[in-house]
């Protein structure tokens, strides 16, 4: 496999990439040496990957598996940041929209790695749960409580948030 044959294939998904290991992360160095390294081993091993199936989802299991192998060597696991850097959140123009928004990844630091990852895939993403379940190797049944617990969960957060003081 050629270099500019290997930069057509990446391209296509080195920012899902990117994005898939920031939710797990929460930071967005770490994030970016996973999918550098991702890379690597991908183009490493280029003459093997022209051989998967389906590459996007190979590098996405890669790309999993190296963040929790991260965080595992790292005890980060309990460790809560926002899932958006605040450049993200300096886009916004409308205050209320800000407000919601930080409500709502605030919401999301009570979620597991595991869960807010599922959650994004389907929810941010628009991955089918059979794409999900190729990827985590979760059942569809169990992949759809993650979601809809994730939901409740996020829910209630915000329930909290904006019915506090009423009474």
């Amino acid at each position: 496999m050629q270099l500019k044959e290997f930069q057509n294939l990446i391209l296509l998904i080195k920012d899902r990439i990117y994005r898939m290991s920031y939710t797990i992360l929460l930071n967005e160095e770490d994030a970016r040496d996973i999918t550098q390294e991702v890379l690597l081993k991908l183009w490493e091993n280029k003459n093997e990957i022209q051989k998967v199936f389906n590459l996007e989802a190979y590098a996405i299991v890669m790309a999993k598996n190296m963040c929790f192998h991260f965080l595992k060597n790292q005890k980060k696991l309990t460790d809560s940041k926002n899932i958006f850097s605040q450049t993200d959140m300096i886009t916004r123009q409308n205050h209320d929209e800000k407000e919601a928004l930080n409500i709502l990844l605030k919401s999301l630091e009570f979620v597991s790695a595991e869960h807010r990852l599922v959650f994004e895939m389907k929810t941010i993403e628009g991955y089918s749960y059979d794409e999900i379940a190729e990827v985590t190797g979760l059942s569809f049944d169990n992949l759809r409580k993650i979601v809809s617990r994730t939901r409740k969960k996020i829910s209630k957060h915000l329930q909290e948030q904006y019915s506090y003081g009423r009474d």
